[in-house]
């Protein structure tokens, strides 16, 4: 079925870091917004995205005694999210880590809207609630995830970071970083962040993660404007992890040459001026489709993977970097 056929796709192409698709063409639930929705308090008329404040109040009890005790919250089940309860029943043989996802704080807030039509973020009390939801499923997902012979990094989906800074978004820079810091919490594993679209990387690189994921192919201009900022994240330990690979069509349109070719250009705008070299950069960084490949054809998301595959090849080559760029 597809959910196998998606983790053979990943088992070849992908098997240094594996992670669990998401299938939202097979059930709106493993949408972004919908999937982690699963006993957030308040949540009233999920195909809508609506919560109920009071309803939230009264059910928050119980993820109060969850997070206060470190009881198991809830995973998505396996109608929301089929590949992450499949995932774990496989053998990643040449996996040196694992990696999971979940939607980030601010896109849930932002999408979520109560009767009316006010997102949850202009609550602080419903803030607070979202937060001790998302850090304990990410705990959860952690622990599911988690084998004892190699790390787990998880990602937090941020695509709404992209209307960051305009009249539509109410938060400020303090107010995010802080919302981030307390999702993430005790989490003891690398912590990631992306964001497919044009944002203020500086004030993502200010928040509590290791990696930041980013659409290079599109939106490289974005990461740039912000060199100092990145070159200081990566001199300091930090991750990028680059969306070489066009996440469409498009990718039939770009040879894995070129794709090369074009990240090395990158990275070499990227360390003008600092004490960087491509090498260094290169050391610190992995590779990955441009955004999620859950709403394409198989054939097209089987492109995309392979055309990873081969910049990756040709990136450690021409680098020699063994198998550090993944």
């Amino acid at each position: 079925g597809r959910v196998g056929a998606a983790l053979d796709l990943v088992q070849e192409c992908v098997p240094e870091i594996p992670y669990w698709p998401q299938l939202p063409r097979l059930d709106a639930r493993e949408d972004l917004q919908r999937q982690f929705l699963e006993g957030l308090p308040g949540a009233v008329a999920e195909e809508d995205l609506v919560f109920c404040q009071e309803a939230a109040v009264r059910e928050a009890a119980d993820l109060y005694a969850a997070a206060m005790g470190d009881r198991e919250w809830l995973l998505p089940s396996a109608e929301r999210a089929r590949c992450l309860h499949a995932f774990t029943d496989r053998h990643w043989q040449k996996a040196r880590a694992l990696k999971g996802q979940l939607v980030g704080p601010v896109t849930l807030a932002m999408c979520m809207r109560d009767e009316d039509g006010l997102s949850m973020l202009h609550s602080r009390q419903m803030r607070e609630i979202l937060v001790h939801h998302l850090s304990l499923s990410a705990r959860m997902q952690h622990r599911h995830l988690a084998d004892g012979r190699r790390p787990v990094m998880l990602f937090f989906d941020e695509p709404y970071m992209s209307i960051y800074g305009t009249a539509q978004f109410p938060l400020s820079p303090e107010e995010v970083v802080e919302l981030w810091q307390d999702v993430r919490g005790d989490l003891e594993c690398p912590v990631g962040v992306h964001c497919c679209g044009a944002t203020d990387w500086s004030t993502v690189a200010r928040g509590p993660f290791d990696i930041l994921s980013f659409d290079a192919f599109d939106y490289f201009a974005s990461l740039v404007a912000h060199s100092s900022q990145i070159n200081e994240f990566v001199s300091g330990g930090g991750i990028l992890a680059w969306g070489i690979v066009p996440s469409s069509t498009r990718v039939a349109d770009f040879s894995s040459e070129e794709l090369a070719h074009r990240w090395m250009e990158g990275a070499q705008q990227l360390v003008r001026g600092s004490s960087l070299t491509v090498q260094d950069l290169a050391a610190r960084s992995l590779l990955t489709p441009a955004c999620g490949l859950g709403t394409l054809d198989v054939e097209i998301a089987e492109q995309v993977f392979r055309s990873l595959r081969d910049v990756s090849h040709l990136l450690r080559d021409c680098l020699d970097l063994g198998s550090v760029v993944e």
